[in-house]
């Protein structure tokens, strides 16, 4: 369930509702499912829109058509697709009059019917269906057939395709244009993926859109809940020359939406640089836009801020930069060390000890981080007299950056962290400790894994010990799986097999002496209970292979 979209997801309880339903028509049933907001519904819906009871009908065309204006536009091609799949074999009965709906049906429906069936009937399974329901839906006159038509334009049976084009070409006029805008994400999608070319159609669309007349639904949709819509319009409304830019990017950078503040941060140094030139009023209301930037909790638009400011604004980059050099992030630290030599060249290593000495705890994590990026081996030694620090953020800080300047030297601390009981902090020590297994005692960590009540430290002393030499690796693995008897390690021994075995396959292994050979396969037969056979089959025959 984890894999499906939130979207496409149906509770137990909707499903309980269905069959209820699919047992006993009923309209109270219909408004509850309708009033659970659940799209998954709408393919069981689609039944009753044919029933005997014009209560039930009435009751099934406001349940769809209430849950399809709560659907987004990027979800109806799934819609589309799930209202053709065949219904449960328990719901077929009642879906009989769906399943066998005719073209001439459709075609010979009254004027007056409700547009939920014409709608429906285009996500028909027979091909006749749906061409007849494209025909019907031409017919409508107040744009809101755009996006069903969208749909159809891509279907896989031709002249569906070519009469829901016909019908689009038609209703390319100024009165549609906030219908193309909501449906923008269905004309976008064919260019260059349709079984069509729709190049032009997309450019016309992006033409009317374009227009003058256009501008106040684009403002409108600016607003929109559709993340893609808001972006588009954004998009759009930069492009037309009475365009408040200024305005526009203050808008778009405090919009809720990461990925509309870095559409606008990425447009902002072209638009400055366009402006180079200008009065200082303009650069000031530029500057102040950058600060906006500068001011987000992501890091990737600080970032880019201080790119624009040291390039476009170097005058004032100074303050900004030196704060960078403090900031919490790797990235923006990196980014900031790498401006300021062009401004105002200063010595990194002295920086980083002034503020770890400065008695500011709440900078010192960050300032060890730093030291640990710009110091040498031989900074390695004050950094190490924090290791026992009551702050855990300093602790990793230290960690990370003695693991950076002279790990070898301190492997009795990294050791230590590896058994400590917070799992941040073993975790940094088995990211460093994997990289010199050489100099680790393999009886100590396997007497860590098998008697360690701790999980965290268990699962890290494992992945130590499948990083050893290719043999003692696996003599490691094979030994914890006969001797353990916590479910969880049996569990991931056996997945770090699965690794072995593919690693197996490409790296080269040291010489099997005949000792060891005898006790791996003595502790592979030991563990036939908890391996399955496959595993245990390839196992033995890699053994003997690298042994002849």
């Amino acid at each position: 369930m984890s894999g499906i979209k939130k979207s496409r997801r149906m509770s137990i309880h909707v499903e309980y509702l269905l069959d209820q339903l699919y047992e006993q028509e009923s309209v109270d049933l219909l408004v509850q499912i309708k009033e659970s907001g659940q799209l998954a519904a709408i393919p069981y819906l689609k039944s009753f829109l044919f029933s005997e009871r014009a209560d039930i009908v009435m009751a099934a065309e406001n349940a769809i058509s209430d849950l399809l204006l709560k659907c987004p536009v990027s979800e109806l091609i799934w819609l589309s697709e799930r209202c053709r799949e065949i219904l449960p074999f328990h719901y077929q009965q009642r879906g009989k009059a769906w399943i066998e709906l005719r073209p001439e049906t459709v075609l010979h429906w009254s004027n007056d019917i409700h547009p939920i069936q014409i709608i429906m009937a285009s996500f028909h399974w027979d091909g006749y269906v749906r061409e007849v329901a494209v025909q019907r839906l031409s017919q409508f006159q107040n744009g809101s057939e755009i996006p069903w038509l969208l749909i159809r334009l891509n279907d896989w049976v031709s002249p569906i395709r070519f009469k829901a084009y016909r019908a689009l070409k038609q209703k390319i006029h100024i009165r549609n244009t906030e219908y193309f805008i909501q449906s923008i994400w269905l004309v976008q999608r064919l260019v260059g993926r349709g079984k069509e070319h729709h190049e032009l159609l997309n450019t016309q669309i992006q033409q009317l859109i374009a227009q003058p007349e256009a501008r106040p639904a684009l403002e409108h949709y600016m607003h929109s809940t559709d993340v893609y819509i808001r972006q588009f319009c954004y998009n759009m409304m930069l492009k037309t020359e009475a365009a408040d830019r200024y305005a526009l990017f203050t808008s778009a950078l405090q919009d809720h939406a990461l990925v509309i503040r870095l559409w606008a941060a990425r447009q902002i140094d072209q638009a400055i640089e366009v402006d180079k030139d200008s009065s200082e009023k303009i650069s000031n209301q530029w500057l102040d836009i950058v600060y906006m930037m500068l001011a987000d909790h992501f890091p990737a638009l600080r970032r880019l801020a201080l790119d624009i400011l040291s390039y476009h604004f170097p005058m004032q980059a100074e303050t900004a930069l030196i704060d960078g050099l403090m900031s919490h992030n790797l990235t923006i630290r990196e980014t900031a060390r790498r401006h300021l030599p062009k401004i105002n060249p200063i010595p990194y290593v002295e920086y980083y000890l002034d503020q770890i000495w400065n008695g500011n705890e709440s900078s010192l994590a960050v300032a060890i981080a730093g030291l640990g990026e710009t110091g040498t081996a031989e900074d390695a030694e004050v950094i190490a007299e924090y290791k026992d620090h009551t702050q855990i953020k300093v602790r990793k800080a230290v960690l990370t950056a003695l693991g950076k300047l002279k790990p070898t030297a301190y492997m009795d601390v990294f050791s230590q962290a590896l058994v400590d009981s917070q799992p941040g902090i073993s975790k940094i020590a088995k990211q460093t400790l994997i990289q010199y297994t050489y100099m680790l005692d393999r009886e100590r960590l396997i007497q860590l894994v098998l008697n360690c009540p701790l999980s965290h430290i268990s699962r890290n002393a494992l992945r130590i010990l499948f990083a050893f030499d290719s043999w003692q690796s696996l003599d490691s693995l094979l030994r914890i799986l006969v001797q353990t008897e916590h479910r969880i390690v049996e569990h991931t021994v056996n997945h770090l097999l699965d690794g072995w075995i593919t690693k197996a396959n490409s790296q080269f292994r040291a010489e099997l002496s005949i000792e060891m050979k005898k006790q791996i396969l003595c502790y592979l037969e030991q563990s036939k209970s908890v391996l399955d056979q496959g595993k245990h089959r390839t196992l033995e025959w890699i053994i003997q292979l690298d042994s002849k």
